[in-house]
């Protein structure tokens, strides 16, 4: 009995002993599981923040995809607003060209009918110079005419008097010989 005293004290002892290290690991998984709850504290802590963050990232990537779309579609608008006007340029241009095609055909005529108007210029200004010419010299022949024309008058208005003095004369002598004979007969 004094034996099984001893087994059973040896044994408490051993238990006592189990309990203490039982006890020292129960209070160090105490302090391990207040420490992993406060990292886990820390944890929850960091997983909220990172979870504010994600949300505010989602909504920055929503706020850029709809600033994306505006873009985009401002840049289809400004495509097709210059597209428009490409069209409206290659329009103007063709336009453009087609005038400038016209304008080039009016004046090549307008520079062949230049040509032939200082052609025709030269010809009648020769024909002019020529006429001027002409009437110059019957100008001249015209004078020489009026003086020739004016002595022969002279000429011709002096014998006239010459010939209206003699048959005055004569008409007087006339008259004084039919005077005479008038007298006679009575």
């Amino acid at each position: 009995m004094a034996q099984e005293i001893d087994k059973l004290e040896e044994k408490c002892s051993e238990l006592d002993s189990t309990a203490r290290r039982m006890s020292a690991e129960g209070e160090a998984a105490r302090q391990q599981c207040a420490s992993r709850a406060t990292q886990l504290q820390a944890l929850q802590g960091e997983l909220e923040g990172a979870r504010r963050k994600l949300t505010e990232a989602e909504q920055r990537v929503a706020r850029y995809r709809a600033e994306k779309f505006k873009a985009e579609r401002e840049v289809q608008d400004i495509q097709w607003d210059q597209s428009k006007r490409d069209n409206r340029n290659d329009s103007r241009l063709r336009e453009l060209q087609k005038t400038a095609s016209c304008l080039k055909c009016a004046y090549q005529s307008a520079f062949a009918l230049n040509k032939e108007s200082e052609d025709l210029c030269t010809c009648l200004q020769l024909r002019l110079k020529a006429k001027s010419e002409k009437i110059l010299n019957l100008q001249n022949q015209n004078s020489r005419l009026k003086q020739s024309l004016n002595c022969r008058i002279t000429e011709l208005m002096q014998q006239d008097e010459s010939r209206e003095e003699d048959n005055l004369t004569d008409g007087i002598r006339s008259a004084y010989e039919l005077a005479r004979e008038n007298e006679l007969l009575k």
